[in-house]
């Protein structure tokens, strides 16, 4: 089994999930593809301490998705944030 997972976090919360789905695919016995969005907000201001100031730091080694990811897997999991604000 190949699996992709693709995520976008800025707090930290999703990429945590993501990881966690992650290991356990490891463990399970699968190929996996941990990846993460394109970041197209602008962080030249991100605060420095702030949640996403370390996220940003934590997962500066782990890879942009692209479409080479999924077509390479046979399944994926998308990790996405939901907004609060309405």
């Amino acid at each position: 089994m190949k699996l992709t997972i693709v995520y976008y976090s800025q707090t930290g919360v999703t990429y945590s999930m993501a990881k966690k789905a992650y290991e356990t695919a490891k463990e399970a016995g699968a190929e996996v593809r941990l990846r993460k969005v394109h970041e197209s907000l602008d962080t030249s201001n991100v605060i420095e301490g702030s949640a996403w100031d370390k996220l940003l730091k934590e997962t500066s080694d782990i890879k942009e998705a692209t479409a080479e990811d999924l077509v390479w897997a046979d399944a994926i999991i998308f990790s996405t944030p939901t907004s609060s604000a309405m």
